[in-house]
């Protein structure tokens, strides 16, 4: 079976109902909060486990309780999460605010998914199978992402990303 490998943010997404966006310096009271493990990358992870794919995560998640509970929705996909590294402190939280038509407003915090490292990235994917997949996004380092793409190219792995936020990568890959 070909590997597919994600390289990307872990998050855990607060999500709350509201009735419209909140103006500045307004407190505007919203629905039941939701707690949902998310983040593209292991989105990305998920939708290939799920899929039947043998996905396998790179990241970072925080020394917090949202970092285990995104690695074991990862791993009870059956997802391999040995390329996922703990960093003290805060994991990456996505607060999301949703209007009545479902369309959004999202403010996300970095936490763990900026400590991962272009040399961790690249160490992580010594298991990646000549031939395979890597999928990624710009919700790590840019560096990072850089590392990685050169890497995936040299080790003849097909690459698909997604370019949110639009970068100078899309011209040199």
């Amino acid at each position: 079976m070909t590997r597919i490998l994600v390289v990307g943010s872990l998050n855990m997404d607060l999500v709350v109902p509201v009735p419209r966006l909140a103006r500045e310096g307004e407190t505007l009271a919203g629905g039941d909060l939701a707690l949902i493990p998310g983040g593209k990358g292991a989105n990305q992870a998920c939708a290939a486990a799920r899929l039947g794919g043998h996905a396998a995560m790179i990241g970072q998640v925080g020394s917090d309780v949202f970092g285990a509970k995104l690695i074991d929705g990862l791993r009870a996909l059956g997802a391999d999460t040995s390329g996922v590294g703990i960093a003290e402190g805060a994991t990456g939280t996505a607060f999301i605010a949703v209007l009545p038509s479902g369309e959004n407003s999202i403010l996300i915090s970095a936490g763990a998914n900026g400590k991962l490292t272009p040399k961790m990235a690249v160490d992580r994917m010594a298991s990646a199978e000549r031939g395979g997949f890597l999928l990624c996004q710009l919700e790590v380092p840019l560096a990072t992402v850089e590392a990685v793409l050169g890497q995936a190219r040299r080790n003849g792995i097909l690459l698909f990303w997604t370019l949110r936020p639009r970068s100078h990568l899309l011209a040199t890959y």
